[in-house]
């Protein structure tokens, strides 16, 4: 779920490359041309904060991944590190990213197109829940929802974990 070009020496060497989505060589392609080496959570967020300014009113995005946890709300504060991913990351013009978007996307709103970031272009169970509301020029709106069932045993598994974390800080 991270570039390789992202990932340190060591990281490069512990990671263990699985193949997580099997996609056509031009959808991941245009991913890269439209997103760069961001991840499905920063896709999103560059996509609301980047792509489409303004357009979003409402956004609350929460993603796991490799013991992870990511959090954003539209209009609070954004970690520096993927606040500086994002800003790095060009937004181009043109024919070809118009392609690569309707490649990604197929002509979808963005509010949907988030909804194909969250549903294809993610492992299951990495977006914890998503809630996107988008205002158009012409006023109407459009929103998406995601906030799948926890898995079976979630409870327990999280009281297990506070129990060990609670027991390493013990003296």
């Amino acid at each position: 779920m991270i570039a390789a070009s992202r990932l340190n020496e060591n990281e490069k060497r512990r990671a263990g490359r699985t193949v997580l989505k099997t996609v056509e060589r031009f959808k991941h392609d245009a991913w890269h041309y439209v997103f760069g080496t961001l991840t499905p959570y920063e896709a999103i967020l560059f996509m609301i904060l980047r792509l489409a300014p303004g357009q979003f009113c409402q956004a609350t995005v929460v993603a796991k991944w490799e013991n992870r946890s990511y959090r954003f709300k539209l209009g609070d504060t954004i970690d520096k590190e993927t606040l500086k991913l994002i800003e790095s990351t060009k937004v181009l013009h043109g024919d070809t990213f118009e392609e690569s978007l309707r490649i990604l996307f197929g002509g979808r709103d963005w509010c949907n197109a988030v909804a194909v970031i969250v549903e294809e272009w993610s492992p299951n169970h990495y977006f914890k829940f998503v809630n996107v509301k988008v205002v158009a020029t012409d006023r109407s709106t459009s929103s998406y929802k995601h906030n799948p069932p926890r898995q079976k045993g979630w409870k327990k598994k999280e009281q297990l974990k506070r129990r060990k974390e609670r027991q390493k800080k013990l003296p």
